[in-house]
């Protein structure tokens, strides 16, 4: 095939290359959106991650830790629970798991310690102790590695209790045990945590380090992280000495129905180390009074909490009390019990501060911007900031709000990182397309140029095989009449003297004539004609009736209907090489017989014509006429001329039928 004609195919396997890297794999979902499609992705997530509240997460000695089971060889097991009381039926619409957590390495950094891999919650109450399961979680879910709480959302349970079961365990990273931990546990009905410092009974437990693994921990309102919802900005906190008799009064300029009080402790400080310690500004006593009179002449004890070891703070001190209505709050903190009740170790700070006071109603902190005055009535502007709605690392949400954005942020890291993963691979995949488009572009350009250049030179050289196939046909056609006019004029010279001889002469030079404007008008109409000879093997028979009339002949055919198959180039071809033998015959064979033998199959066509006569003379055997070898070169074959055993001439041609239908049309001539 000619090099141009590859142009087509070369943009058909560009446009295939093309296709090729959109095709999508219906496996992956990834795959099938477009790199736009997944940079827009990309971007939203980012965006609301911007939004989202980060793990800002404590170590050291600042705080419960939670719960821990004793440790087993197996990860299957049926065996290990944990169950919360809730003391009376309430709507849950949410739990939160918050899983203890383990420095894994520098690399990977805090991970989950001994969090399930599997598990199911149960909920029932007094009346359906056996329960039932509301929620379930299995291997195929890839709840690890995390940091962040799991968060399951629940409808329409009504429960008294809540019990969490593993059934397939996880290795702790301190001796690959396995074993069941969580940090807390938190059960929502709206807002409110209804298992904040509940009972809880468990399967098993190991008490250690003066008991910072209990079941009771998981419920008390500590977690492994500071509230950070990197939104806001950050605030101080406020404190002041116990020995100046400190309490701090805030009028909510209405009466609500207090139910939760949250106090954000003061030592969550930036610094490392701690700048100060980790009970710096909780005293061994705190006392917190309601009252709708602002002197607090009907004041109500709202909550009274003796601290008793380190071990018992947490970045928020969450409590829920009886639902109480006042306007007026009162914080009092002493260095110890005037009663004398619950005496401990615990010496307590001798200063009261905190980084922000809540006290929530309906769900609702209603302390917000209510800004603390002393007891003398005199504001501190300072102490504003105990009310502005932020802490040290900026806006504070809901605890139940913040739960939900620490476990959004775990999803949408996950999916960011396979995300981005995914991005890079189809950017690789991208420039090398890019790449291999370029090499194709440059390859095709290459192309074009040398498909331009070698048509011109094709265009050429058939102008040049033309000229010569027309001087061929020419000759063919017209030539040997014109050399016979030429020879019958040349001799009528000498027969001026004889009038009748002359006079025969002239009538045959008349005769010679006309067959030559015959001849001229028969190359005319072949050139202009679409379909020449249309019944070729009528004109073979009748031009060699024609040309050898005085010689006895044989003509036999065999194959008739596949020597009309021929193309008509092809035909005319063969027609005129079958007449230039006849025409060599007749000058050079002085022959009496002539035995045409044509055999056509659908591979090929056979023309053998064989002569009586003097047969190829001595030093001329091989030497294959001009005239016949043209032909034989127009019609993509070799001639053969041979002198067969009986003597005589015989000239033979064999034409492949197959290349002949398909034979390029710009072939270049040897």
């Amino acid at each position: 095939m000619p090099l141009f004609k590859s142009l087509p195919a070369a943009l058909a396997l560009l446009s295939a290359v093309v296709v090729s890297t959109g095709i999508l794999h219906a496996q992956d979902p990834l795959e099938r959106r477009s790199i736009s499609e997944l940079e827009e992705k990309r971007d939203r997530i980012q965006e609301e991650l911007e939004q989202l509240s980060v793990f800002t997460l404590r170590t050291g000695a600042l705080g419960t830790s939670g719960y821990r089971s004793f440790p087993q060889d197996a990860a299957e097991t049926e065996d290990e629970w944990i169950q919360i009381d809730l003391q009376k039926e309430a709507d849950i619409d949410e739990i939160a798991l918050v899983p203890t957590l383990w420095r894994h390495d520098d690399e990977e950094g805090y991970r989950s310690d001994g969090f399930p891999k599997a598990f199911r919650i149960l909920a029932g109450s007094d009346a359906d102790p056996t329960g039932s399961v509301v929620a379930e979680f299995d291997a195929s879910d890839d709840l690890l590695p995390r940091v962040a709480p799991i968060v399951v959302p629940l409808s329409g349970i009504r429960a008294s209790w809540i019990r969490i079961q593993p059934t397939l365990l996880s290795k702790r990273e301190r001796d690959w045990k396995y074993i069941f931990q969580l940090s807390e546990v938190l059960v929502f009905s709206g807002e409110k945590n209804v298992a904040l410092h509940q009972e809880v009974t468990c399967a098993t437990s190991v008490p250690l380090f003066s008991g910072i693994w209990k079941p009771d921990l998981i419920v008390d309102g500590g977690m492994p992280y500071f509230m950070d919802s990197s939104q806001g900005s950050e605030r101080s906190a406020h404190s002041q000495y116990l020995r100046n008799n400190p309490s701090l009064t805030l009028d909510l300029e209405a009466t609500h129905p207090i139910s939760s009080i949250h106090l954000h402790a003061a030592y969550q400080s930036k610094s490392a180390p701690p700048e100060f310690n980790v009970n710096w500004g909780i005293p061994k006593l705190l006392t917190i009074e309601g009252a709708n009179q602002p002197d607090f002449s009907d004041s109500t004890t709202l909550l009274k909490h003796q601290f008793k070891d380190i071990g018992k703070f947490a970045p928020i001190l969450v409590w829920n009390i009886p639902e109480t209505n006042c306007r007026y709050l009162k914080i009092t903190g002493a260095l110890s019990d005037p009663e004398g009740a619950n005496p401990s170790g615990y010496k307590g700070s001798d200063r009261i501060g905190f980084a922000e006071i809540e006290f929530l109603a309906d769900g609702h902190n209603v302390a917000l911007g209510k800004g603390p005055i002393n007891l003398t009535g005199k504001e501190n502007p300072g102490w504003a900031k105990l009310t502005d709605g932020h802490n040290f690392y900026g806006h504070i949400l809901p605890i139940r709000t913040w739960m939900n954005q620490l476990a959004r942020r775990h999803d949408l890291e996950a999916e960011l990182t396979l995300l981005s993963a995914h991005l890079e691979t189809r950017y690789e995949k991208q420039q090398s397309t890019l790449l291999l488009l370029k090499r194709l572009t440059i390859g095709l350009l290459l192309l074009v140029a040398a498909t331009f250049l070698i048509g011109r030179h094709l265009r050429r050289r058939e102008a040049a095989r033309i000229r010569n196939r027309f001087t061929a046909d020419l000759h063919d056609h017209v030539g040997a009449s014109l050399h016979a006019l030429g020879i019958l004029s040349s001799h009528t010279k000498d027969l001026v003297d004889s009038p009748e001889k002359l006079s025969k002469a002239l009538d045959e030079i008349e005769v010679m004539t006309g067959r030559a404007g015959e001849a001229t008008r028969d190359f005319y109409n072949q050139q202009m004609a679409e379909e020449a000879h249309e019944n070729l093997l009528g004109d073979l028979r009748r031009t060699a009736g024609r040309m050898i009339a005085n010689l006895h002949h044989d003509f036999t055919v065999e194959g008739e209907e596949f020597l009309q198959q021929l193309n008509s180039r092809l035909r005319s071809d063969f027609f005129l090489f079958f007449k230039e033998s006849l025409i060599n015959i007749n000058r050079h064979a002085d022959a009496t017989e002539v035995k045409i033998d044509i055999q056509a199959d659908p591979r090929e066509v056979h023309l053998s014509i064989s002569d009586n006569g003097c047969g190829i003379p001595e030093g001329e055997q091989g030497t294959i006429p001009p005239s016949l070898a043209r032909r034989a070169r127009f019609l993509g074959s070799k001639v053969v001329i041979e002198t067969p055993e009986d003597g005589g001439t015989r000239i033979s041609i064999k034409l492949k039928t197959r290349r002949a239908i398909f034979t390029n049309p710009f072939r270049l001539e040897k």
